[in-house]
């Protein structure tokens, strides 16, 4: 995937390298985590574009969740040792006479480019995490169908030992499930999901634009694949990102529809950005029915958004694949 990407997205070999020895390190070590109950992680899901990225930067300001930050998800094969150091460097409850006194942090970006935040507590995407778990698909993401009852209480109990370092439920991305949220769900009895849902001609439109950014043309495909990927291929590129964004956006409602309704919910994006303290009542009540209260609240104020200014071509285009 590295030599498609634009020089601005090209991954650094050496940074790679020197995490994938970390990695190898600390891959069998047993953290031995504060006795805490075990607490349901949360999963965000939606399709490309549908601003998932900043739903996670919004939970991790609020301080009710342990989060994978950039600095955490260097540690992917035990998060807990990362979430540690994390607290070790930049919690003031455990400095000592100044020695970390020039490490200081504002407070979180809520900036990012294509998911990729920027700033040491920022949330991460965690996908390493997830692949170093699970059995691969050959592509970008993982393979459930392949995945064992020790692989999954692996990713459970390494993601327990993560939450019990703060005593906080762990959130973060799961896209990479869109397409398995069924399997997944019944490999964690215990997971808790959201569907940020978005309107799907502001994502169509936004999807073509990242193409462009990560690869340098509209043509190469952007994000994880989807089941009908072979095909969509054979169409114009907006026809295919639509394409993308409502097999993705019907797949995850039929598949969450099976789940009970107290394991999941759906958050429009727009009411996220127009109303964020009613978005994280809801959370909160989510967490509520499993007997987990939630200790942080919305810190964000409301925002406008408005659909973009989308060029009559594509929009057509769009049109056309929806059949409108």
């Amino acid at each position: 995937m590295t030599s498609k990407r634009t020089a601005a997205f090209q991954r650094n070999p050496r940074l790679e390298a020197l995490l994938g020895r970390l990695n190898e390190a600390i891959a069998d070590v047993t953290f031995p985590a504060q006795e805490t109950p075990p607490l349901p992680p949360l999963f965000i899901l939606g399709t490309p574009r549908s601003g998932t990225t900043y739903c996670m930067q919004w939970l991790a300001a609020s301080g009710a969740f342990s989060y994978p930050s950039n600095l955490i998800a260097r540690f992917w094969r035990t998060p807990a040792i990362g979430a540690v150091c994390q607290q070790m460097l930049t919690d003031p409850t455990y400095d000592f006479r100044g020695e970390f006194a020039d490490v200081s942090f504002s407070g979180l970006e809520n900036r990012s480019e294509l998911g990729k935040t920027q700033g040491l507590l920022s949330p991460n995407e965690f996908w390493y995490f997830w692949r170093s778990i699970f059995p691969g698909d050959g592509d970008i993401g993982i393979d459930l169908t392949q995945a064992t009852g020790p692989q999954f209480s692996a990713f459970t109990e390494k993601l327990q030992d993560f939450a019990a370092v703060r005593a906080k439920p762990v959130v973060t991305k799961g896209m990479i499930v869109n397409h398995q949220v069924t399997a997944f769900a019944k490999g964690l009895p215990n997971a808790l999901f959201i569907h940020l849902d978005r309107d799907p001609y502001a994502s169509a439109w936004s999807l073509l634009q990242a193409r462009e950014r990560m690869h340098g043309e509209r043509s190469i495909w952007y994000s994880f694949k989807t089941p009908n990927q072979a095909d969509l291929q054979t169409l114009p590129a907006p026809q295919q990102v639509m394409g993308q964004i409502d097999t993705i956006r019907r797949d995850l409602k039929a598949q969450l529809s099976e789940l009970p309704q107290d394991r999941w919910l759906s958050i429009d994006y727009s009411a996220l950005c127009q109303d964020p303290d009613g978005a994280f009542d809801r959370i909160r009540s989510l967490f509520a029915g499993q007997g987990v209260e939630l200790s942080g609240q919305n810190c964000l104020p409301p925002a406008r958004v408005s659909r973009p200014d989308i060029p009559s071509d594509v929009a057509a285009a769009f049109d056309a694949y929806l059949g409108n």
